[in-house]
């Protein structure tokens, strides 16, 4: 979901009168290719930037970046994994959390993949369907 955060760091940028939006919004969505710790970390120096506005304006953004990273991680990606690697969204993010908690980082990238790996050799060998004539 790279080039939504890129866009919806621009849009908000612009509309508080954060500068240097459209580099921001390119920081956003390149900060965002780093599972997990991306989006954050990008929440954090945007964040940071928009102090140079003023301290209520820098809140908004922490409380925008907290608001859009929900939406994304629990609401849009479980969703689109559902279309690309056809995994129910629970499953997704289940899988997220519990690779996550158990290797970190890299428990979290290979998650779901494994997931889609387990779901087939389930399909295959635990729940074999009955072949029809």
């Amino acid at each position: 979901m790279e080039p939504a955060a890129g866009v919806a760091t621009f849009g908000w940028c612009v509309a508080t009168g954060v500068p240097y939006a459209a580099a921001l919004g390119i920081f956003t969505a390149l900060m965002d290719l780093i599972p997990i710790v991306g989006s954050t970390l990008a929440g954090i120096v945007i964040s940071l930037v928009a102090l140079s506005v003023s301290l209520p304006i820098a809140l908004a953004t922490a409380v925008f970046y907290v608001v859009f990273r929900v939406a994304e991680d629990y609401l849009i990606v479980p969703r689109a994994m559902k279309f690309a690697v056809d995994v129910h969204p629970l499953v997704t993010v289940l899988a997220v959390l519990v690779g996550g908690a158990l290797l970190g980082i890299i428990g979290a990238l290979v998650a779901i993949p494994a997931a889609v790996a387990v779901g087939l050799v389930l399909d295959e060998y635990v729940f074999p369907k009955k072949e029809r004539n």
